[in-house]
């Protein structure tokens, strides 16, 4: 479950930036704001999941070898996953403000701000300083 912390927000705006300009205004307005939705509800199943502990995900199966992490190592704990939680409720209003507000900005606006969503998850899920720094 950690991982559809990144993977929810970075789809959609991969999809809206794919297909931003053939849908209508209220379709990217609308998936933008579900994949906020859904990126909150996928924090705070996290949150409840890990209720006093960490959970550690290893992305692609990148174990340490010899205390040496080599990939993307992604640390879930309450902090975190609250955090994660507060970062796409604050998304998920920002985008019903700007629902009708920017008329010319077309799908771009739902698209950056996903892609804020996902760095900012991403900043606060990490395990390393480096995948830190990326995510920022």
């Amino acid at each position: 479950m950690a991982p559809l912390a990144i993977a929810i927000p970075l789809l959609a705006a991969c999809l809206l930036l794919a297909f931003g300009t053939k849908l209508p205004r209220l379709a990217t307005d609308l998936v933008a704001i579900a994949a906020a939705a859904g990126c909150l509800v996928n924090a705070i199943l996290l949150w409840h999941r890990v209720s006093g502990q960490r959970e550690v995900y290893w992305a692609g199966g990148w174990r340490p070898d010899g205390g040496h992490g080599v990939g993307i190592v992604l640390v879930v704990d309450p902090v975190g996953a609250g955090l994660a939680a507060l970062i796409a409720l604050l998304t998920g209003c920002a985008l019903l403000f700007s629902w009708r507000y920017f008329e010319t900005a077309e799908a771009h606006l739902p698209v950056l701000v996903l892609l804020f969503l996902t760095g900012m998850t991403g900043f606060v899920l990490v395990g390393d300083l480096f995948t830190m720094f990326v995510f920022f």
